[in-house]
C-alpha cells in the first residue's frame, strides 16, 4: 500500500467508528429507553440525582445537561446525544450490568453480550486512535479492525450496519472528508479520556470512603 492508501484506510476507520459507532449506540439506547418515555425516565428522582452528581463532577458538560433537560423537557431526544454522552448514559442510568472485564477493558472473546459489545466498541475507538500520530494503518490492520468493528455493529444494530459499512468502505473518500473524520475522532477521544479519568477518580474516592453518596453506578 502507498502512504496515501494507508492514510485513507485510517480515515475510513475513523468514519466507521464516529458515524456508525455513534449511530448504533443511539439505537441501542433507544431500545433500552424508548424515545417516547425518555423525558419521563430522565426526570425520575434516582436518574436525575445520578446525572446531577455527574454534572457536579464535570463528567457531564453544560451542553450535555441542556440536551438532557431542554425546555420543554418533553422535547429531549437522543438524536442530539454524542458518543460520549451515550456511553455515560448507558453505563449509569440504563440498568446495564458491567461486563465481566469491566467497562474500560476489552471484553473476553467469548462474551458477546450487549454490555460487552458496548464496551468493545469503546475499546475499538481507543485502538484505532493509537494510530493518530501517523494517521495511517497497514492493510492487515485495516482488514482486522474493520472485521472486528463489523461484528460488533451487526450484533448491536443488525445486518443494515454491515451494508452501511460496505458502502463506506467501497466509496471514494476525498482528503477533506478524511481529515474531517480524523479530527472528529481526535476531539471525541479527548472527551473520552477526560471523562474516563474523572469516572475512575470518583469511583476510587467512593471505594476509599466507603460512601456511595449520590452517585450511583
Amino acid at each position: 500500500m502507498t502512504s496515501t492508501q494507508e492514510q485513507s484506510s485510517y480515515g475510513r476507520l475513523c468514519q466507521l467508528l464516529v458515524f456508525l459507532g455513534t449511530g448504533v449506540l443511539k439505537e441501542t439506547f433507544d431500545r433500552i429507553i424508548s424515545p417516547e418515555n425518555l423525558w419521563k425516565h430522565l426526570k425520575g428522582f434516582r436518574v436525575h440525582r445520578t446525572l446531577k452528581s455527574l454534572q457536579k463532577q464535570r463528567i457531564l458538560t453544560s451542553k450535555h445537561w441542556r440536551q438532557l433537560y431542554p425546555k420543554p423537557a418533553s422535547s429531549v431526544s437522543s438524536k442530539e446525544f454524542d458518543f460520549t454522552l451515550l456511553m455515560v448514559l448507558l453505563r449509569t442510568v440504563c440498568e446495564l450490568a458491567p461486563p465481566t472485564a469491566g467497562w474500560d477493558t476489552h471484553p473476553l472473546p467469548a462474551d458477546t453480550s450487549q454490555e460487552a459489545d458496548i464496551a468493545r466498541l469503546r475499546c475499538f475507538f481507543n485502538t484505532v486512535f493509537r494510530h493518530a500520530d501517523k494517521s495511517c494503518v497497514s492493510d492487515a490492520e485495516y482488514i482486522r479492525y474493520s472485521e472486528n468493528i463489523r461484528e460488533v455493529l451487526v450484533r448491536l444494530g443488525g445486518t443494515c450496519y454491515g451494508d452501511a459499512m460496505d458502502k463506506i468502505m467501497n466509496q471514494k473518500m476525498d482528503s477533506v472528508t478524511e481529515e474531517h473524520y480524523k479530527e472528529l475522532l481526535k476531539q471525541l477521544m479527548k472527551k473520552e479520556d477526560s471523562i474516563k479519568d474523572k469516572m475512575n477518580e470518583l469511583e476510587s474516592a467512593m471505594e476509599t470512603s466507603g460512601d456511595e453518596g449520590e452517585f450511583e453506578l
